[in-house]
Formats: C-alpha cells, structure tokens, sequence
C-alpha cells in the first residue's frame, strides 16, 4: 500500500509568515499587550506554540511509564481513585456513610480525625465498628491521624489478622506531616524530639507491616490555602520533601524505605493550563531529585500524588459557582495526572457540608469518568506543544526556587526564618490587591454579585473566617484564609446592619454612557449588600432627586457622560441642599465615572466618585463607614 502524505496541498508555514499576518491583523495594536499572556508566576506565554518550541525540552519524547514520568507512573494508565472525606464523630455511623459512598461511585476513602475523636475513638473496639464490612484490599484507604498514626496503624493491623484480611496488600496513606503542621500552627504536636520519634516508629511499622501504605504526607495545599503562587508550591513541596529525607537519613533511616512512603497533596487551582502542567513537572522533579539520593530504580521515584480542590479562591456569595470552579479544577487535575482526586463541597468554606453538597462534589468525578470517558486516556494533554511548553517553564522555575530553598539551608531552615512565610504573604497580597482593584474577578464576590442574596443565616463564622494562630512557639504559621474573605467580611457587615442602604441610580443625558454607567455602579454596590434601584431615565435631575428622596435613598448615583457632569452634578448638589438643609441628612451624592472636571467637582464640594480604577473593597468600606454600618 502505497505511503501518501496527508495534506500535501498545505505547504508548511514559517513562524515567520505567521507573525507577519498575525501583526498586520493587529492593524498596529501591541503585539505583547494583546497576545502575550503574563502570568502571576512571572511566564510570558506565547499565542502559539510550534514544533521547533520543543526542541529544547528533554523530557517530551518519554512515554508513559519512563523516567522521568511526566506522563504518568505506568505504561497502563490505571486511571484515578474518587476519594472523599469521612469525618469520624461516631464509628458506626461513619461506617455506614462509607458503605454507601462505595456503593455510589467511591473508591477512596478518608477518615479524618478530630483530636476530640482521636482520643475518643482510637481504641480497638471503635476502630473495629468503623472498618466493618469494608474492602479494604480493593479501595484506596487513608487516614488522617497526625502523630497517632502508628497507633493506627496498629489497629488496621489487627483487625485485618482478626478479619483474615492481607494487611500487605492494603493499599493507602496515613497523613503524617510533621512539618506542615509546624508550617500551619507554628509549634510541634508534642516536641521536636517527640514528633521525629513518633514518626520514626510510625515509618518502622509501615514498612514492616504495610508495604502499600505510605505514612509521610507532603501538604502542598498548604501553601495554595494561604494565597502561594503555583511555582512556590511545587518548590515549597520538593523542599519539604528533602528535609524528611534529611532528617531522617542523619536518624539512620534508609532513604529507599524513606522515599517509598512519601506522598504528595497538591491543590488544583483556577489557571487550567497551568495546573494540568503542574502535576507533570511535580513528577519529573521528584523523579530527578529522588535519583540523587538513591540511584536504583523503583525506591520512589514515582510520585504519588493526591489532588484536592482548591480553597483560597472558594466564595460564601453565589456558591454555586463554586461547582463550576469544582468542575475545572477537577479536570485539570485528572488531564495532570493525579493518583487520587478529592473535590470538596461547594459550601465547605462556610458551613459543615450537608448530603447534597457532597453528593455534588462526588458526581463532578463520576461525570468525567463515566460520561466525559476522562478515565480512558493516560495523558492527553502530552505531545501538545502548548502544555509541554508549560510543563517546562514551570519545572525550570520551580527547581529554581528550590535550589534557593537550599542553599539557604533547606524548608526547616526557610520556615524558621521567616523566609517561605514572606514568599506566600506577597502572592497573597498581589493577588488580594488585584481583586481590590477588579484586576482579578471572583464571580459573584467583586464581580456580577446577586444583590438579593443573603448568606449571614447560612454560615459559621468559625469555619468561614478562622482566628489567626496566635500561640505559636516555633515558628511563625501562615495564616487560614480565603481571598474572598475581606469582601465577604464587608457583605456580611451590611447584613448584620439590619436596614440595607438604599443605592438610587439617576440616570440622565447620553443613552450610551448612561445605560453603561448605570450597570457599572450596580454592579459595584451590589459587592456590599446594598440595595440597588435602577431607573431607565430622567428628564432633568430635579426629577430624578425627588424619585431618589421618595424612594428613601441613603446614596444617588449621577449617571452620565463625562462631558455633561459639570452641568448636571453642581445642579444635583444644589438641588438636593435646597430639599435638605442639612447635609449630614442628606444622600450621599455619587458620580460614576472619572469626568475631566472632576477637580472641579471636588472644590464645590461632590468629593466621591466610582470608576474602574477605584479599589471597590477600600471605597465601599469608606461608604459603610459613613452610612454608619461599620
């Protein structure tokens, strides 16, 4: 059979030709400013990417299976394990929540432990009650105990020998992370001394007894939870890593059995692309650094990794957004390659989640893997130049940071100082200070609120707004926090206050400018809880004050052109002091916009105006302020 080549009547395409039609259909526009994407982390990604772009990427030929895995651990994809979270208040009645999560599409579970129900329910007896009936050799199990996991671990064993259960083919993770507690809570569990000792034992069991169990968790979330940038946390992670290795190598622990129970928790975020490559350079990194410390093949080298949805970016208003950001988070992390997937409720960040929150999150995965067939190909995101691209630039800047990390004395040494804490604090505040600004959006927060919903009756303040960690001894934690907190907050406030203010849009002159002016400043005040009333348009502005009194506004909103403002605001202001002698009963008078006769403005008198430069969250405040909410 003869060998014919397809599409023969396109001739190829230098980039070169490509960038002269792209820059005369930009008609003289800025080539970077439209077409080059800035990311947070610092990368100018390209509009497109070609065939030469991979040449110097070494890593894109391997397959699935090959070192440095960024393809995936095995040459057959196995596909991921649905995980959900069990919180263990009652052993019996959490063993009968897990059964009917196994019947439901679940193969991955987790226990979480409280320190209440660890003291309560770490007994034989209790834990007995709670593995009842389970698979335990043909589901993915794990257990969130910190520094009882060995106790745990003799408990599983126990029942599995009772139970005539194969307790090595058990296959699961126990969440013992000694320094991501430190990095969350400042202090150590019991000591220094104590929890290294603690673990030790704990690793010593594992390997003995339970070689599919891996018992050191690697927490990046950690650093995503508290505003990190994708970069940091891969780096934050790899280094973390290291020092569990280095510590307990210098303990006489054999870095093999230290590498094998390691694993890897990593929240996937909003930046799609950038998430699917993520979970690829994790792997390749590991790969790389776990050869330097042992040189035979199969001691750990392959990544596990667990994914969790992200909630640093998760909002208490319009939370059924939080579904579709369940949604993509989802599958970035099944396109990166995850071992397990956990999606949060969408109402997690501000109350306990209820049935059908968790039933949600659950079809989310059962969705891509039953109906979207995500579940059927081992990475289909590699070969595609886009993504490899990003797959390098983030290895390369992570591996970067890391050596940083290192050279100046590794993650214990960068904690203590103050170092890593600093790193998160400045994404978290670039990133805050965007959405201030509305240069970053958060649906339904600072962006396209629903004005009628109230959410102060739904929510824990306890679990929306964590206190901050004040009794730290060690080091200095990050704090809990969500990047929507500071806006939620405000909303909040003006629902506490009882009686919503009363935001009255006059709208007047310029159809153009006065429709779009209009929807501008309800959208804006509609980010605090006020309540909005929206007019189609006034023949003068006598007429539109007196609708505004009658309508008991506590704030007007002049909507026009630029160019009629300096007319129309003087005579508003006029207007409204011959109705209202007194100012301080008076409306607040507001210009939507920033007219050049704004100076002018301002020296009679009208001081506040809104406008797209406007930091909403500082401005809105200031208004709650003289509204007498705050």
């Amino acid at each position: 059979m003869p060998q014919e080549k397809l599409f023969q009547e396109f001739p190829p395409i230098s980039a070169g030709e490509w960038e002269e039609i792209i820059r005369a259909e930009l008609k003289g526009a800025d080539y970077e400013k439209k077409l080059i994407w800035k990311t947070r982390e610092g990368f100018n990604i390209k509009p497109y990417y070609r065939l030469e772009d991979l040449d110097s990427l070494s890593f894109y030929r391997s397959l699935p299976g090959e070192f440095p895995f960024v393809r995936g651990n095995f040459p057959e994809y196995k596909g991921w394990k649905i995980q959900q979270n069990i919180w263990v208040d009652n052993p019996a009645e959490a063993n009968a929540k897990a059964l009917s999560l196994l019947s439901n599409g679940v193969n991955s579970l987790c226990f979480c432990f409280s320190k209440d129900a660890i003291a309560r329910f770490l007994n034989r007896n209790s834990f007995s009650l709670l593995l009842r009936n389970l698979p335990l050799t043909s589901i993915g199990l794990h257990f969130a105990v910190q520094d009882r996991t060995r106790d745990a671990l003799s408990l599983l064993k126990e029942y599995a020998l009772e139970n005539r259960i194969d307790h090595r083919k058990i296959q699961g993770t126990f969440d013992y992370n000694i320094l991501g507690n430190l990095t969350l809570t400042g202090k150590y569990s019991e000591s220094e001394a104590g929890d290294w000792s603690r673990l030790i034992m704990a690793l010593q069991k594992a390997v003995k007894h339970f070689p599919e169990v891996k018992v050191i968790g690697i927490d990046g979330s950690i650093f995503r939870n508290t505003g990190s940038l994708i970069v940091q946390e891969l780096a934050f992670s790899l280094s973390m890593a290291c020092e569990y290795l280095s510590v307990l190598t210098e303990k006489g622990i054999d870095a093999g059995e230290v590498l094998r129970n390691l694993h890897f928790t990593f929240s996937t975020g909003p930046v799609y692309f950038l998430e699917i490559a993520k979970l690829r350079a994790a792997r390749m990194l590991w790969a790389l650094i776990s050869r330097e410390w042992v040189s035979s093949q199969g001691t750990g080298e392959r990544m596990y990794i667990h994914s969790r949805s992200l909630l640093w970016n998760k909002t208490i208003y319009d939370p059924y957004v939080n579904m579709l950001r369940n949604t993509t988070e989802a599958m970035a992390a099944v396109l990166g390659g995850c071992d397990a997937l956990t999606i949060l409720p969408f109402d997690a960040c501000y109350h306990t989640p209820d049935d059908f929150s968790e039933r949600m999150a659950r079809n989310v995965q059962l969705i891509l893997k039953e109906e979207a067939s995500f579940g059927k190909v081992a990475d289909p995101a590699g070969g595609s130049w886009f993504v490899e691209n990003l797959t390098g630039l983030l290895a390369e800047a992570a591996l970067e940071l890391f050596k940083t990390l290192e050279a100046r004395g590794g993650y214990l040494s960068c904690l203590k100082s103050g170092f890593i804490q600093d790193q998160v604090a400045e994404a978290a505040g670039q990133y805050t200070s965007a959405l201030s600004a509305r240069k970053e959006v958060l649906v339904g927060t600072n962006q396209y609120p629903d004005p009628e919903e109230q959410m102060l009756n739904h929510i824990s303040e306890e679990i929306a707004f964590p206190r901050p960690r004040s009794n730290h001894s060690a080091v200095k934690p990050l704090p809990s926090l969500r990047a929507a907190a500071e806006f939620e907050k405000m909303r909040l406030a003006t629902e506490k206050s009882g009686s919503l203010p009363v935001v009255f849009l006059l709208s007047i002159g310029d159809l153009a400018m006065r429709l779009a002016r209009a929807n501008f400043s309800a959208n804006f005040f509609a980010t605090a809880g006020f309540r909005i009333i929206n007019n189609m348009a006034y023949d003068n502005v006598r007429e539109g004050i007196d609708a505004a009194l009658k309508a008991s506004a506590n704030i007007i909103v002049l909507c026009s052109s630029d160019g009629e403002y300096a007319l129309l605001a003087p005579e508003a202001q006029e207007y409204l002091a011959s109705l209202m002698p007194d100012q301080s009963r008076q409306p607040l008078l507001v210009i939507a916009g920033a007219p050049p006769c704004a100076d002018d403005l301002r020296a009679k008198g009208i001081t506040r105006f809104i406008h797209v430069r406007s930091n909403i969250l500082e401005t809105l405040i200031q208004f709650q302020t003289e509204l007498g909410i705050i």
